[in-house]
């Protein structure tokens, strides 16, 4: 499983297009479940979330993205993303570690 790890202030969607570019995210996930780390965030904003849930679950194809920790209205924003995009259903939030995780 591939995991990432958001930065403490992840605001923009051009912050989403640095961290895909930089971690060198797989263009198709194939139905593979990713993780997003987000225990170490700060803040991050509604435009963030929504461009994280679209590249990952409508564009890249993850079958389900896990979510560590995370600032509560950052959490929101995540899940009100996947309700417009219609993959709320994919998406899964725990405050444990989540084993054989391959962080990119």
């Amino acid at each position: 499983m591939i995991g990432l790890q958001l930065p403490r202030l992840f605001g923009t969607r051009a912050a989403v297009a640095e961290l895909m570019h930089r971690a060198d995210v797989p263009d198709q996930f194939d139905g593979s479940d990713v993780v997003v780390d987000a225990s170490e965030l700060a803040a991050g904003t509604s435009s963030a979330a929504d461009e994280l849930v679209r590249e990952l679950v409508v564009i890249r194809g993850a079958a389900k993205l896990v979510l560590i920790g995370g600032p509560d209205a950052f959490l929101g924003f995540l899940r009100e993303s996947g309700e417009r995009y219609g993959v709320a259903d994919r998406l899964q939030e725990t405050e444990l570690d989540v084993p054989d995780v391959h962080y990119v």
